[in-house]
């Protein structure tokens, strides 16, 4: 399954998107990687004698009895797991690519923060909190017992009106920030490309849910900044 690029991506975290009012606008395709694992019903033994006797018998035959100690239904698939969807993202970003026309907010900042997503927090004494949500806050979820932490620990994330997954997980980030800057030093433009999957096991639902979000509209004045504001002191913490 492939998604164009040019449709724009939205990860949600708290209920809130995650870079602010920035768009994240996909640069290369998207294939969704979609797997299940299959296995012989019988894992055939061992027929050795069996083929050796049916080799005999057919030679001393002349071809008029013929048989094995294989059978075709021996070799019946069974469903043994199916993998969670996985694919790549990559998202460009540019100044000048909203009103702001900042790099720090519309490059720089965005970037860093989606950069974060796969590494762990630093804790107590450096205790390290990994990413992603703890199990009992995703399973919470998943019963439908949505907390506070629950929600700030899931990640959300709608492709256009194509794909939405309740909960995510980035396993890899690879930013690459160009060499010109502007005039505070900060890239004018960069890319990142996220290897991301769904936080539990792929299923139909997931491919042809359509509860999607609805989008935050792109606004001037005091709501556009606070977004901004919001995003850059994420970033700064």
């Amino acid at each position: 399954m492939t998604i164009p690029k040019g449709k724009t991506l939205r990860i949600r975290q708290n209920n809130k998107n995650i870079t602010g009012d920035i768009p994240l606008v996909l640069e290369e395709d998207i294939t969704l990687s979609l797997s299940s694992n299959f296995s012989p019903l019988f894992g055939g033994g061992d027929t050795k004698i069996l083929n050796v006797i049916g080799s005999l018998a057919r030679e001393f035959s002349q071809g008029k009895i013929a048989f094995s100690g294989q059978f075709k239904q021996l070799g019946f698939q069974v469903w043994g797991g199916t993998d969670p969807i996985a694919f790549t993202a990559t998202l460009g970003f540019y100044m000048g690519s909203t009103d702001a026309n900042n790099a720090r907010i519309e490059v720089y900042a965005p970037m860093i923060k989606l950069a974060g997503l796969p590494l762990p927090e630093e804790g107590v004494a450096g205790n390290l909190i990994g990413p992603g949500p703890a199990i009992t806050s995703a399973l919470g979820g998943l019963l439908g017992k949505i907390t506070e932490n629950t929600e700030q620990r899931i990640i959300s994330l709608e492709i256009g009106k194509i794909l939405r997954i309740g909960s995510i997980i980035v396993k890899r980030a690879e930013p690459t920030f160009s060499n010109e800057v502007d005039e505070f030093g900060y890239p004018i433009s960069g890319k990142i490309q996220l290897d991301i999957n769904s936080l539990f096991t792929a299923t139909v639902e997931m491919l042809t849910k359509r509860n999607f979000q609805k989008a935050v509209k792109s606004s001037k004045g005091s709501k556009k900044k606070g977004l901004n504001r919001e995003l850059l002191e994420a970033f700064e913490r």
